[in-house]
């Protein structure tokens, strides 16, 4: 019997059945959160949590937590997305249900954007001497895109998209003076983790692009910014992590406003010239 079926067989006091409602409700943040976490959250004591856990038939809170955490893996993994999506188009417009759920994560990651921390994040990699560009798998595109307006913009880019980066980046010694900007989606890797954990040793600048809410990298990383993945049932949608970067770069431009409009004029003029276009 899984939690779901549990909870729908178990009298629950109202208390109790507004906190696992709000649980069920936010799965992307509860499974990554400890039990004082869910506690303050949530406005629950940690026995009440307890005796909710028992109640349900679980030996206790940490077995509870377990089955919060695969069911989190189960609902949020891409096969799964890409199952519920088939199913959901059934009868419908696929353009029109690809969009609508594009719309609805876009309308997700504005509503958690913060404009103060963006501008104070992309001022520390505007006066930085380099910036360093992480992102594996499918999250290559963005990584590519956003390496392509730094250099308009003349930063120092270095960029890593494989496996071994953590070990790849040591020759460049990493300073103080320099910014790591890591995009991660789906399943927190291990080398983010340690990568983090040696830059904030060091007191160097980092940013996380993330989708995860509550995810692990969030408290070790320095500044950090959700996106939503969740999209049109093709493994993840890279949808919000193109508009962040739009995001990103927009700030940076107006940072130096004058002296890169004068770059992009330079660049069309020198396109321009070439015999490349229709007249």
């Amino acid at each position: 019997m899984n939690l779901y079926e549990k909870i729908k067989n178990t009298d629950l006091p109202i208390k109790q059945q507004r906190v696992i409602e709000k649980i069920l409700g936010d799965l992307e943040s509860a499974a990554f959160l400890s039990g004082h976490e869910i506690c303050e959250k949530y406005n629950i004591s940690f026995s009440s949590l307890s005796r909710m856990a028992k109640t349900l038939n679980y030996n206790g809170f940490p077995e509870f937590k377990k089955e919060v955490e695969l069911l989190y893996k189960s609902e949020f993994s891409p096969t799964t997305r890409a199952e519920t999506f088939l199913e959901g188009i059934k009868g419908k417009s696929i353009a029109e249900s690809v969009i609508n759920a594009e719309l609805i994560a876009i309308n997700y990651f504005q509503k958690n954007l913060s404009d103060k921390d963006i501008a104070s994040s992309m001022r520390k990699v505007n006066s930085a001497k380099r910036v360093f560009v992480i992102g594996i798998g499918q999250l290559e595109p963005i990584v590519d895109k956003f390496q392509n307006s730094l250099k308009l913009l003349r930063k120092k880019v270095v960029v890593f998209k494989n496996i071994g980066f953590s070990k790849a980046i040591e020759p460049y010694s990493v300073s103080q003076s320099d910014v790591v900007i890591c995009f991660s989606i789906n399943k927190e890797l291990v080398e983010f983790k340690e990568l983090l954990d040696v830059l904030n040793t060091k007191k160097i600048s980092s940013i996380l692009i993330t989708d995860k809410k509550a995810g692990r990298l969030r408290k070790i990383s320095e500044q950090s910014f959700v996106v939503s993945s969740s999209g049109n049932g093709m493994i993840n949608s890279l949808t919000s992590y193109f508009i962040m970067t739009n995001i990103l770069e927009a700030y940076l431009f107006s940072l130096d406003k004058h002296v890169c409009l004068d770059r992009i004029k330079n660049i069309e003029n020198t396109w321009n010239k070439l015999p490349l276009f229709l007249n």
